[in-house]
């Protein structure tokens, strides 16, 4: 079970989980995969790039970098239209973890206290895969290994030329 096409949403981005379709143990996580009949197909990752955020940033700093991505034609995924700590959940967040060749962090105060954002930059750290971050404003303390990572800056009201400098970036390791 995987991530994602509905006709209302860009192609690689999963469509949100209703309520009714979550199992009734949040705090547990399932131990095979089930079928919830959300839409969710299988469908390969390998071409896409991972995105992980606070869930607080969608609104104001991810959803508008998500936008120039998918106008630049490269493909990524999210976990935003998926509940967290479902089933399909589970499974898809995994699934883009081993199957997405390079990883976005959008690095805000709140996106470095996340669990889930320290779990797939671990992830891709430990696969020597690609790691770009992309931060959107200052925190105090970066994970190890930040400093040896590319980091592009957007700074409010002037994101345009660090939007075309990640495009860019992720083109030219594509490309390698």
């Amino acid at each position: 079970p995987l991530p994602l096409n509905s006709p209302t949403v860009p192609a690689g981005i999963a469509r949100k989980t209703t309520a009714l379709e979550v199992p009734t143990i949040l705090g547990e996580r399932p131990t095979k995969p089930v079928n919830l009949n959300t839409g969710v197909e299988h469908t390969s990752l390998k071409d896409q790039v991972l995105v992980t955020y606070a869930r607080d940033d969608w609104e104001t700093r991810v959803a508008p970098l998500i936008n120039k991505l998918y106008e630049a034609k490269i493909d990524t995924w999210v976990d935003q239209y998926l509940m967290m700590g479902g089933a399909d959940w589970y499974s898809a967040t995994e699934q883009a973890r081993l199957e997405c060749w390079a990883l976005i962090v959008v690095v805000t105060p709140a996106a470095m206290r996340s669990e889930l954002v320290r779990k797939n930059w671990r992830h891709f750290q430990n696969r020597e895969k690609p790691i770009i971050l992309f931060v959107q404003e200052a925190v105090e303390h970066m994970p190890i290994g930040a400093h040896k990572m590319t980091n592009i800056y957007a700074h409010e009201g002037t994101s345009e030329p660090a939007y075309h400098q990640l495009i860019a970036e992720l083109k030219r390791l594509r490309s390698s």
